[in-house]
C-alpha cells in the first residue's frame, strides 16, 4: 500500500482526483464498442467474449478501463454509428436530444465524435465540407452550430463538470480534426488529439493518421490494435492501451 503525505492510501479521494467521480463518456462506436468479428482466446464471441463485462453489461472500451482503475461511476452514453451534427439520414445525432440526457451530477464529460461525419459518402451524396458552418451558427445542422448548442448547454447546466473533447485516431480526417480544434479553442474546451505526434501511434485506418509516420510502424500498430481483419475499430487491448493516455489527460481537465 502506498500512502500520501496525509497518511491516506493513494487511490482514495485524497490522492486521486478521479477517484469515485461520475464519468459520462459520449460518442460513437469508438466509445460504445464494436466487437463484430472478434473471437477471444477461448473461442467466445460477442457478449460471451472477454471484451464484454457481464456484470456491468458493458463493452470494455477506454472509459470502462478508466472507471475501473479509479472506482468511478461510469455512464457510457455512446451510440455506435451515431453522429454529432444533425445530418439528415444519419443515426442519433448527439446535438438533437442526447446531450440533454447527460446527468446533471456528472463530474467528467468527454465527447468523442466525428468518425461518421468526417468523410464523403458518395452513395448518400454527403459532403462533410458542406456542413462545417461558421462560429455564428445557432442551429445543429452545421458542425459549428451543433457544438455551439451543446457547449452552451453543458456549461450553463453542468458548469462544474470537467469537459473535454477527444479526437479519434482511425479514419478521422485532417480537415474535420482542424474544425473541431478551432471550435474548442473558441469555447475554451480542452482537446485530446489521439493523432498528435506527442502520443503513441495508434490506429491509422483508411490511410489516415500521421503523414510522416513510418509505413511499417502504421502497419504494425494496425495489426496490434485493430479489432479484426475486416473491422478497423479498436480491439480490447487497443482500448486498454489508449485508456491510460486518455486518463492522464482527464486528470488535467
Amino acid at each position: 500500500m502506498i500512502y500520501d503525505v496525509h497518511g491516506d492510501p493513494l487511490g482514495t479521494a485524497s490522492g486521486n482526483v478521479l477517484y469515485g467521480k461520475k464519468y459520462v463518456a459520449c460518442g460513437d462506436s469508438f466509445t460504445a464498442g464494436d466487437a463484430t468479428g472478434y473471437t477471444d482466446a477461448a473461442g467466445n464471441t460477442g457478449t460471451n467474449s472477454d471484451f464484454y463485462d457481464q456484470k456491468l453489461k458493458a463493452w470494455k472500451t477506454y472509459p470502462w478501463w478508466i472507471a475501473k482503475r479509479n472506482d468511478m461511476t461510469l455512464v457510457n452514453e455512446a451510440v455506435s454509428g451515431s453522429v454529432f451534427t444533425n445530418i439528415t439520414g444519419r443515426l442519433s445525432p448527439f446535438s438533437v436530444e442526447r446531450y440533454k440526457a447527460v446527468p446533471k451530477d456528472a463530474d467528467y464529460i468527454t465527447l468523442m465524435f466525428g468518425l461518421n461525419e468526417c468523410e464523403p459518402d458518395t452513395a448518400q451524396g454527403f459532403d462533410p465540407t458542406a456542413i462545417v458552418g461558421t462560429k455564428t451558427d445557432t442551429t445543429n445542422a452545421t458542425v459549428w452550430g451543433a457544438y455551439n448548442i451543446v457547449f452552451e448547454y453543458l456549461m450553463k447546466n453542468i458548469p462544474y463538470a470537467k469537459l473535454g473533447v477527444i479526437l479519434a485516431d482511425g479514419w478521422m480526417s485532417a480537415a474535420y480534426r482542424t474544425t473541431i480544434k478551432e471550435i474548442c479553442t473558441y469555447w475554451g474546451v480542452p482537446v485530446l488529439d489521439l493523432n498528435d505526434a506527442q502520443h503513441p501511434l495508434l490506429l491509422t485506418a483508411h490511410s489516415a493518421g500521421r503523414a510522416d509516420a513510418s509505413p511499417t510502424a502504421k502497419q504494425l500498430r494496425n495489426d496490434a490494435f485493430q479489432l479484426a481483419l475486416y473491422n478497423g475499430h479498436p480491439g480490447l487491448r487497443a482500448h486498454e492501451y489508449r485508456s491510460t493516455i486518455i486518463e492522464n489527460w482527464m486528470r488535467g481537465l
